[in-house]
């Protein structure tokens, strides 16, 4: 496939989870490992493979347009690797006038990795946390998404996504606490000197 035909799958798909795509899909889980804490399960060989080649890319001396054509391969093989969705976002995000696609990115990936948390999740209970590393790809996903809310449209789009990351993860190994702490108190300034 070309580039041209990666961009145009992607931009077509319809983000579903692997369940719900098919026998053919490797699955993808969301556990319970203890008592309100989970986890992303991961058990395939197709997305060690991806995950490796993600990260091998980093270490290739290569343009712009091969890491976005091995970024979208990846991503349409397999989207739940959320770290090729953020990769390919913040690439974008590089170029001009690409906002509108760098947000289609994250909020597909967004609903995907969402579709996965189940209906017994207890809002402002359970948690998704950094310890896992099978979640950190997870938590970057949305820590990104938040920052390019806030330099796109504002702190005040970004904070909710902000605010629901340290829901999942409440001992904020990103600092998301002292960013939205920060970000609150310079809207408030920010409000009182206007």
């Amino acid at each position: 496939m070309n580039i041209n035909d990666l961009h145009d799958l992607f931009f077509n798909m319809k983000m579903t989870s692997s369940i719900k795509r098919g026998k053919n899909v490797p699955p993808v889980q969301f556990v319970e490992f203890k008592k309100g804490s989970w986890t992303f399960d991961f058990n395939s060989q197709l997305y060690d493979k991806l995950f490796n080649r993600l990260f091998e890319l980093d270490e290739l001396d290569i343009e712009n347009d091969e890491r976005e054509k091995e970024l979208l391969s990846i991503i349409a093989q397999m989207p739940e690797v959320f770290d090729a969705s953020r990769e390919l976002a913040q690439m974008y995000n590089d170029e001009d006038d690409r906002s509108d696609e760098v947000n289609q990115i994250y909020e597909k990936a967004f609903a995907l990795a969402r579709s996965y948390i189940p209906e017994n999740f207890r809002k402002g209970q359970d948690q998704i946390p950094w310890a896992c590393i099978e979640n950190r790809p997870f938590l970057r996903l949305i820590e990104a998404y938040g920052e390019f809310k806030e330099m796109d449209e504002g702190i005040e789009s970004a904070i909710p996504i902000y605010l629901q990351l340290l829901s999942w993860n409440p001992t904020d190994e990103q600092g998301i606490l002292n960013r939205t702490t920060s970000v609150k108190r310079t809207a408030s300034i920010k409000k009182d000197l206007l």
